[in-house]
C-alpha cells in the first residue's frame, strides 16, 4: 500500500491513497496506465478516489470512456463494499448517460452489469436497457458493438432463472433483433439452452418468441458445409426445445404446431417430428409433400433436376427406406405409397430410362423387405407397430405386394428397351438381372424376367463382355435350384 501510496505521489495523481480526499487535475493515458496495475481490491476499498481520479482525466490522451470501462471491471473483480456501490454507480451513469455513441455506451455498461445483478439494482438495469434501445435505434450495429450486446445478453442469461424474466425484459426483444451474425447465433443457442433447462415450455407467447430464435439459428445453417459439434449443438438445441413444447390438453394447437415445425426445420436431421413422437398421420403427411414436390416440377425444373438424376434417385431412395416403418394404412393399402411413387415416375417427361429403371429397382427392393416375416429395423418409437405385426397373418397383404412386384417387374423389362443407346441399354439390361436375383428367391416368374434381361443384353453387348459374362454366371447359380411348380414370387429373407 506504501508503494502504491508513492508512486500517487511522484506522478502527481493527487495526495495518495492515504489521503483520499485530494483531487488533481490527471492525464487520462496516465490513469489507465496505473489503473490497470492497480489491484482490485485497492480499487474497491477507495473507490470514491479512484473515480475522482477519472472525472478529472477527461482530455485526448485517451477517451475517457475507457478508464470507466476498466474501472467497472476492477470493481467487478472484487465484490465492492454495499455501503458505496450505490453512490459510485449513481455517478458512474450520469456520466455514460451522456454518451451519444451505442460503441461506448455498452462497452462501460457491460463492465457494469455484473454489479448490478449481484446486488439486484433493477433501476440500473433499466436505465442500462433503455439506453441500449435509444442508441440502437436506426443504427447498423458494428462487430464491436455486437460483442458488448452478446456478452450483456448472456450476462442477463445467466443471471435469471427463467427465461421466461430475461424475454420479459424492456427492450429484450428490439435489442434481439437489431443482432446479426454469429454474436446473433450465439446468443439465440444460449437461449435456447437456458429455456430447454428447466422442463416443459408451456406459455404461447414464450414458445412463439423461441420458435422464432430457432428459426433463426436453424436458416443459419448450410446444409452443404461439412457437420461439426457447433451445428450438431445447434440441431441439438431446436430439437430439444421442440419435444419440449407441452400445449397441454389443446392437441390441435400442438399438432399445429408440430407442422410449422416441419415446414421450418426441414434441414435439422435430428428432428423427428413426427414417426419419433408415434404421430403417424403427420407421417403420412410428410410422405404426400415429398412426392408432390417432384410431382409439382415444371419443364424447367425437370431438365435442372434431370442433370442430377443421381440425387434425384438417392431422395427416393431414403423415401423407400423411410416406407420400411411407416405402417401401412388398411383403407389405402400397404402398396398405396411405392404406386403413388410409380405414378410420378411414369408422369414425369424429364425422367430419363435409366432413373426410371433404378425407381423401379427401389421399388422391388422395398416390397421384398415388406414382404419379409420380420422387418430389419422399425421405429424408435414403440407405438409406431411396424407392418410385420400390423399384418402378421393377413394373406391380402402379401397378395398386395405380390401384385405390386409383378407390376414393377414388366415395367423394368418395358424401362430397359426404350434406352436408346445401345451399350447402356444392355448394361442396364444386366444392372436389373443382378437387382432381381440378389432382392428374390427363385422362381418361374424371376427366371423368365431375368432370361428376357440377359438377351436384351447378349443383343447389345459383345459375347465376351466381362460384365455379362459375370452376371449369366450369377443367375445360373441363382436359379439353379429353381423347382418347376413355383408359380409365385417368394421373398427372401
Amino acid at each position: 500500500k506504501r508503494q502504491y501510496d508513492d508512486i500517487f505521489v511522484k506522478l502527481q495523481l493527487g495526495r495518495g491513497l492515504s489521503n483520499s480526499s485530494g483531487t488533481s487535475k490527471c492525464i487520462s493515458i496516465i490513469v489507465h496506465h496505473f489503473l490497470k496495475e492497480l489491484p482490485a481490491e485497492l480499487v474497491c476499498s477507495h473507490a470514491s478516489y479512484i473515480l475522482q481520479l477519472i472525472e478529472s482525466a477527461n482530455d485526448i490522451s485517451l477517451n475517457q470512456y475507457l478508464n470507466y470501462r476498466l474501472f467497472g471491471l476492477k470493481l467487478s473483480e472484487r465484490k465492492p463494499q454495499v455501503d458505496y456501490v450505490d453512490s459510485v454507480l449513481g455517478k458512474v451513469f450520469q456520466v455514460i448517460t451522456q454518451y451519444s455513441r451505442l460503441d461506448e455506451y455498452v462497452k462501460v455498461v457491460d463492465a457494469f452489469l455484473d454489479i448490478v445483478l449481484q446486488y439486484n439494482m433493477d433501476n440500473y438495469l433499466t436505465i442500462i436497457l433503455d439506453g441500449i434501445s435509444i442508441r440502437a435505434q436506426s443504427k447498423e450495429i458494428t462487430e464491436n458493438e455486437l460483442s458488448s450486446l452478446q456478452s450483456i445478453i448472456v450476462k442477463l442469461l445467466a443471471h435469471f432463472n427463467l427465461v421466461e424474466e430475461v424475454l420479459a425484459l424492456s427492450h429484450f426483444a428490439e435489442i434481439l433483433h437489431v443482432m446479426y451474425g454469429s454474436s446473433r447465433d450465439v446468443v439465440n443457442m444460449h437461449i435456447l439452452d437456458k429455456a430447454t433447462r428447466n422442463g416443459y415450455i408451456c406459455d404461447p407467447t414464450t414458445i412463439q418468441m423461441l420458435f422464432e430464435i430457432s428459426q433463426a439459428l436453424h436458416d443459419c445453417l448450410d446444409v452443404f458445409s461439412v457437420k461439426d459439434d457447433h451445428h450438431e449443438q445447434q440441431a441439438h438445441l431446436i430439437s430439444r426445445f421442440v419435444q419440449l413444447v407441452d400445449y397441454g390438453a389443446e392437441m390441435e394447437h400442438h399438432l399445429t404446431f408440430l407442422v410449422e415445425c416441419r415446414g421450418a426445420f426441414g434441414r435439422t436431421s435430428e428432428l423427428k417430428v413426427a414417426l419419433l413422437g408415434g404421430l403417424v398421420c403427420h407421417a403420412d403427411g410428410l410422405i404426400h409433400s415429398a412426392i408432390d414436390c417432384l410431382q409439382s416440377v415444371d419443364q424447367s425444373e425437370g431438365l435442372i433436376l434431370q442433370n442430377d438424376s443421381n440425387g434425384v434417385l438417392s431422395w427416393i431412395r431414403k423415401l423407400c427406406s423411410l416406407l420400411v416403418i411407416i405402417p401401412g394404412n388398411p383403407e389405402q393399402g400397404v402398396a398405396y405409397y411405392p404406386r403413388s411413387i410409380l405414378a410420378l415416375i411414369e408422369s414425369q417427361s424429364w425422367i430419363t430410362p435409366q432413373l426410371r429403371l433404378r425407381v423401379f429397382c427401389a421399388i422391388l427392393s422395398l416390397s421384398a423387405t415388406l414382404s419379409q416375416n420380420k422387418l430389419p429395423y422399425h421405429a424408435y418409437n414403440t407405438e409406431v407397430v411396424g407392418n410385420d405385426q400390423l399384418f402378421y397373418g393377413d394373406a391380402s397383404y402379401h397378395q398386395e405386394l405380390e401384385a405390386l412386384c409383378s407390376s414393377v417387374l414388366t415395367k423394368v423389362i418395358d424401362s430397359v428397351l426404350q434406352e436408346p443407346h445401345k451399350v447402356i441399354r444392355g448394361n442396364l439390361a444386366l444392372e436389373a438381372c443382378s437387382y432381381i436375383l440378389s432382392a428374390y428367391k427363385a422362381s418361374s416368374e424371376i427366371s423368365t424376367i431375368c432370361s428376357k434381361l440377359i438377351e436384351i443384353a447378349k443383343s447389345c453387348l459383345n459375347v465376351n463382355d466381362k460384365y455379362m459374362r459375370n452376371t449369366v454366371r450369377y443367375m445360373d447359380k441363382q436359379l439353379s435350384s429353381i423347382l418347376g411348380d413355383a408359380t409365385t414370387v417368394v421373398v427372401s429373407t
